[in-house]
């Protein structure tokens, strides 16, 4: 669905696209049109016309080229939707003038996080309009952009797993893909890889390995975070746990912020790197998208290639912070 007010080629008032993902996880069991509609009015109320937008994540990438390239660029690009939906947004704006607005939506909401933007997309909104606008850096693999996290191993398959259920994932469901997790950390064998970073090579066999936008830090639960998104480093994560007990005492690390401290996880802090193994293509995930990618992994950093949008108080873990595009308007 696709619902219009207003739009960029009515004169050059200020304007902005607010696209919204349905299929988003904190969209599926809401009144989306209600949602873009209030949404839409408190942005208009600040003086800037909005065009509205319903559409699949298939559809963003397009719609956000569109936006940028009319002859009345938009102040912003404001996309609510999980990271995959995000990163379709961002890839047509790395580079560019227009900053990319995070309405975080979907379930971890990483990149929002250490924007320091509320979750709840009506204060995320008020934070853009009174925060700043920054550069952060965009990580590749084989060309491909990502904003956060590529997982190769066990995460890659379990995050398929959790696709095949998308919109379905009730706290039952939950459990299924713990369990599920659990077979395969028992079934599944541990990849042959060696991994190239700034010239220090690792011969490994693991279930699990992560290469990130800039490095997490040791923070409790499931919700990684990071203290800058602007460093120019990559964060690599070779982890060799082994068994079960492995895999709990890895779990107990992420759950109370301990997991750097962990003799079997090996991090290291390159700029480029690449990974190599014995098949021909390497199933991973990025920023929680499961991919397919012809092997070996190139990983690159380009330093502050996208412009964003953040919370006053993100200034420190961004390039160039300057006042937000979506402030009050004479």
């Amino acid at each position: 669905m696709r619902e219009s007010q207003s739009g960029g080629s009515e004169g050059a008032s200020p304007w902005v696209p607010l696209i919204l993902n349905p299929r988003a996880g904190s969209l599926l069991n809401l009144d989306v049109e209600a949602l873009a509609r209030r949404l839409s009015a408190r942005l208009e109320r600040q003086g800037i016309r909005v065009e509205r937008h319903l559409v699949s994540g298939k559809e963003v990438h397009g719609l956000a080229r569109k936006a940028v390239a009319s002859p009345t660029p938009p102040l912003a690009v404001i996309v609510g939707g999980g990271d995959g939906t995000l990163l379709a947004a961002a890839d047509a704006l790395i580079g560019g003038p227009v900053p990319l607005g995070i309405l975080p939506l979907g379930t971890l909401n990483l990149l929002a996080r250490d924007l320091m933007l509320p979750l709840d997309p009506d204060a995320a909104v008020e934070a853009m309009m009174g925060g700043l606008s920054g550069r952060v850096d965009v990580a590749r693999v084989n060309g491909r952009p990502f904003l956060n996290l590529s997982v190769l191993g066990v995460k890659s398959a379990i995050t398929r797993f959790r696709e095949q259920r998308r919109g379905r994932l009730s706290p039952w469901a939950w459990v299924r893909v713990m369990g599920h997790a659990l077979k395969l950390y028992r079934r599944a064998p541990r990849s042959r890889l060696e991994v190239v970073a700034d010239g220090e090579v690792f011969r490994v066999r693991v279930h699990a390995l992560g290469v990130s936008n800039n490095l997490y830090n040791d923070t409790p639960g499931p919700a990684l975070s990071r203290d800058r998104i602007n460093g120019g480093r990559l964060g690599l994560y070779i982890a060799g746990h082994r068994g079960h007990l492995g895999l709990l005492k890895q779990l107990a690390g992420l759950l109370f912020g301990r997991w750097k401290t962990d003799r079997n996880l090996v991090v290291r802090e390159p700029e480029s790197l690449s990974i190599h193994g014995k098949r021909a293509r390497i199933h991973l995930t990025i920023d929680g998208e499961p991919m397919l990618e012809t092997a070996p992994l190139v990983f690159t950093l380009e330093p502050s290639a996208l412009l964003v949008l953040a919370a006053s108080g993100a200034a420190d873990r961004v390039s160039d912070p300057q006042p937000s595009p979506l402030r009050t308007r004479p």
